[in-house]
């Protein structure tokens, strides 16, 4: 960890390749850190044996897409959300919220299946906190499927509630306004809460529709 701190590129890449999942964690954060992660050290971990290391891929992708390009690293995490462990899914996708979709139409084939996945997950996922980090996702995909799926989100648990009505303001849409509006009384006070936040806004935004 303190390799990344201190430019130690030759202490990062020893710690890569550790026999300890642990420390090979640690070395993909010093390596990303240092700005030196390249193709072969991302396939690596992408890959990796551990779910530790491969989790981390997913909590560190905003960065690591800025360093490998974010379609390669979208593409990888896409496929680790069919995994059955959830606690890679709801990294994975948490990872495709902070990479973050492309301004595009159409979407690139990378996107579209990441799009996909996460409607999907949203829709029926046996886990909350992946339907949780799925929501976060579609948020940020600003698309007519991720709408959908978080309209239909809205009748899920508080915590994917909440995630919902906060997606939903980053969309310029009657749907999404009146989403939130019925949020407003919703039984929970976290849902409310959050829909009171965004209620002014997203209604300045659908106006303009």
């Amino acid at each position: 960890m303190l390799a990344g701190h201190h430019g130690d590129e030759a202490a990062a890449r020893a710690a890569f390749v550790d026999p300890d999942p642990q420390v090979r964690r640690a070395g993909l954060a010093a390596l990303v850190r240092l700005g030196a992660l390249n193709s072969d050290d991302f396939d690596a971990a992408a890959g990796d044996e551990s779910l530790l290391v491969r989790r981390h891929v997913g909590e560190l992708a905003g960065s690591i897409s800025q360093l490998r390009g974010r379609q390669t690293v979208v593409a990888a995490l896409v496929g680790m959300l069919d995994d059955e462990d959830p606690a890679l899914v709801e990294a994975a996708a948490f990872g495709i919220s902070e990479a973050g979709f492309a301004d595009a139409v159409p979407m690139p084939p990378s996107d579209k299946a990441a799009l996909d996945a996460l409607c999907r997950i949203a829709y029926g996922h046996p886990d909350t906190l992946c339907r949780e980090s799925a929501v976060v996702g579609l948020g940020c995909s600003q698309s007519e499927e991720g709408l959908r799926a978080l309209l239909h989100a809205m009748g899920d648990k508080p915590s994917v509630r909440r995630r919902c009505v906060i997606s939903l303001g980053a969309y310029e849409s009657d749907l999404a306004y009146e989403a939130i509006e019925r949020a407003l009384s919703d039984r929970d006070w976290q849902v409310r809460q959050a829909a009171e936040d965004l209620a002014g806004a997203t209604r300045s935004g659908a106006s303009r529709t």
